[in-house]
């Protein structure tokens, strides 16, 4: 456990709750005393009572005693309730504030930083970060607050020996060493299960997904998926139970140091109050607290392990915060809104972090906004990542892409913003409204309904049957769900939302029917006259509406230009596939074997009189 985290913790508590970490601080401290300070009242009314019966003196003088007596049993019955009214305040407070900072730092943070070894931080931060970082302060109070009170508990133990106080810190240290190697095996097996318990999340989705769920009751797997997760369910209930085992055998010599303690103190209060060497006031009170001193003692070792358990919340919180963020200031001009743009590709080259293979290679490339732009190949050829480049989520390895001879990574965030808007092939599927789907392309004209019904309109979704405050989506009861090519449709609405220059589209068609896209290729064409867009596809029926289409393959582009100069050049593309290579055999037996042999130019005409799906 690290001092830095218990500072780092109180630092942000204190700032985000202001005066109720004050006051959470002064309660502690006066709950914590409350004991301790019960038991010296107490003592001192008891030997007051025998000293007045005895001395027959006026009982008056011990009023004080019981006045403060009578404030401490108060404030020991009642500081739940005043604990638990500070705590629901201060977590509150501690989530408006808090999380609000958490969801700032996450709109700022580079794309490039959303990879594998940062999940665990991403997961932390996203399940309720402000609740984790006050249960780590309540773990931090308790802690402090069972010293204060142990240490109050000593000063009362001096008075029958020294060495009684010191053999009970001894002991106490004994406890929470043992405690504290049992929460450490535990945690040890805790973290050594996180992918398990996520494959075990990942099966449980497989059987509530309606449409995995479809597959495998057509393929008769949901048995198999069920016995996989029982066995992976069983192996992970029987290490937890051989660890918590292990991990009790340390608690069981904690248990019985405090028993031996107890017992000491027993022994020792009798012989002493035998041979008149304490007052009877304190022998009551401390044979009267005995069970409640074992009790604080095991609440202060598991306060402690709990402590030791959480602190690493404030290293996700110390990793997430420290994560790069999007550049957010420009040194250069900014252009006007009315010029078209030039993009330049420069020799771009990338490589993903954590990987050794090379996904694009001297890149090479102008394209103005004017056009409309085509990238086709294989699947792996690196067109998604192009657009990833573009878009400024990830920084080339060599080389440099410029808007007008800007380099993109020297633009702000928000003048990125208004670029580009895109579609990736897996886009999400927001379950919101039907205006906000569409309106969080510019959430600035969130209530701009004349425009939110056009875009929905061009592209063929059918406005009459929905309302724009429709829920739709699964997650509320009166929500509908969309079919694959609605909501591909309200995607695209989205994308055509944004003022953006460009409109970047990744398979666009994919769910789309043949009158549908081919309705949606007439938008395009609309929109071609007014902002550019890039279009990654498959169909050669969509890349021959386009001005410009680059070839890819293997990273590399091999083929550029216009449908017609492609159709012209005779080129080199020898990976063409009608699905696959196998199925352009079949369709050359289909075909008597008209298909010619040149690679780029005969295949390429020829591919689109066949009655199928083409892909290149």
């Amino acid at each position: 456990m690290k001092i830095k985290s218990i500072v780092q913790n109180l630092i942000v508590v204190m700032k985000y709750t202001h005066w109720l970490f004050f006051l959470k601080l002064l309660e502690v401290v006066l709950s914590s005393l409350a004991k301790p300070f019960t038991l010296l009242m107490t003592q001192r009314v008891i030997d007051g009572c025998i000293d007045c019966y005895r001395n027959n003196t006026n009982i008056r003088t011990i009023f004080l005693d019981i006045f403060f007596l009578v404030i401490c049993t108060l404030l020991s019955s009642n500081i739940q309730s005043i604990d638990s009214l500070i705590n629901e305040k201060m977590r509150l407070l501690l989530g408006l504030n808090f999380n609000k900072t958490i969801m700032q730092k996450a709109a700022k943070i580079e794309y490039s930083a959303f990879d594998k070894k940062n999940q665990d931080v991403f997961r932390r931060m996203g399940e309720n970060p402000s609740d984790r970082i006050f249960n780590l302060f309540k773990c931090l109070c308790e802690t402090m607050g069972g010293c204060l009170t142990i240490v109050g508990l000593m000063l009362v133990f001096v008075q029958i020996s020294y060495w009684m106080s010191i053999l009970f810190v001894l002991v106490l240290f004994a406890i929470m060493f043992f405690d504290y190697k049992a929460m450490e095996i535990m945690n040890t097996m805790f973290r050594s299960q996180t992918m398990d318990e996520r494959l075990l999340q990942y099966y449980s989705g497989l059987m509530e997904h309606k449409h995995s769920i479809m597959e495998l009751q057509i393929y008769n797997a949901v048995s198999y998926i069920n016995n996989k997760r029982r066995k992976k369910s069983d192996s992970v209930v029987e290490e937890r139970t051989k660890t918590t085992i292990k991990a009790q055998k340390y608690s069981f010599f904690g248990s019985l140091l405090v028993l031996l303690w107890v017992s000491s103190l027993i022994m020792i209060l009798i012989q002493s109050i035998a041979e008149a060497d304490i007052t009877l006031g304190l022998f009551v009170s401390l044979i009267g607290s005995a069970e409640s001193v074992l009790w604080y003692t095991e609440d202060l070792s598991f306060s402690f392990s709990k402590l030791s358990q959480n602190h690493l919340e404030m290293k996700y919180y110390s990793d997430f915060m420290d994560l790069p963020e999007e550049k957010r200031e420009t040194t250069h001009e900014k252009r006007s809104d009315s010029e078209v743009c030039e993009i330049c590709f420069e020799n771009v080259s990338f490589t993903y972090p954590n990987s050794n293979k090379q996904i694009l290679n001297n890149i090479t490339f102008k394209y103005i906004s004017s056009q409309s732009l085509a990238l086709v190949g294989e699947n792996g050829s690196g067109k998604t990542t192009l657009i990833k480049l573009l878009c400024g989520l990830y920084t080339p390895d060599s080389g440099k892409i410029t808007i007008d001879n800007v380099n993109i990574n020297e633009m702000d965030y928000e003048e990125k913003k208004k670029y580009f808007s895109v579609i990736f092939q897996d886009f999400v599927k927001y379950q919101m409204s039907l205006r906000e789907n569409v309106a969080l392309g510019d959430t600035t004209k969130i209530y701009n309904d004349d425009k939110i019904y056009t875009v929905l309109k061009d592209v063929g979704f059918p406005i009459d049957t929905y309302t724009l405050e429709q829920q739709i989506g699964k997650f509320y009861d009166e929500g509908i769900d969309l079919s694959g090519g609605q909501w591909q449709k309200v995607a695209i609405a989205r994308a055509l939302y944004s003022d953006s220059k460009f409109i970047i589209l990744d398979e666009p068609t994919a769910s789309l029917d043949p009158v549908a896209e081919s309705k949606l290729y007439q938008l395009f064409q609309k929109i071609i006259h007014q902002r550019g867009y890039i279009m990654i596809s498959h169909r050669l029926a969509s890349a021959k509406l386009c001005d410009k289409i680059l070839v890819l393959q293997n990273g590399s582009i091999i083929e550029e230009g216009s449908h017609d100069e492609l159709m012209l050049q005779g080129a080199i593309i020898k990976k063409c596939t009608l699905s696959r290579v196998n199925g352009i055999n079949r369709q050359r037996k289909i075909f008597n074997g008209v298909l010619p042999k040149e690679p780029m130019r005969t295949l390429y005409r020829f591919s689109l009189k066949l009655p199928v799906k083409v892909h290149i």
